[in-house]
């Protein structure tokens, strides 16, 4: 199963969003950012949003119904 794939990462007092790998744009804040992914997320079924740090490490990691959580902890 596919699963849609969004990562923010930092770009200079940028974020920049890339969804499958493919830039969507940049956004002045984390937030607008990750608002931006979410509603991606909603409008195309799913999908998994990745935050990365400074440092390039992913430090977040939020999947969006309805695709499957890779978890299966409750919470």
């Amino acid at each position: 199963m596919h699963i849609n794939r969004y990562d923010i990462v930092p770009a200079g007092l940028w974020w920049k969003l890339t969804y499958n790998g493919v830039n969507l744009g940049t956004h002045f804040s984390q937030d607008q950012a990750y608002d931006a992914a979410r509603h991606h997320a909603l409008m195309v079924g799913g999908g998994e949003i990745s935050i990365h740090g400074k440092d390039g490490r992913i430090r977040e990691k939020n999947t969006i119904s309805p695709a499957n959580d890779p978890r299966h902890i409750r919470g």
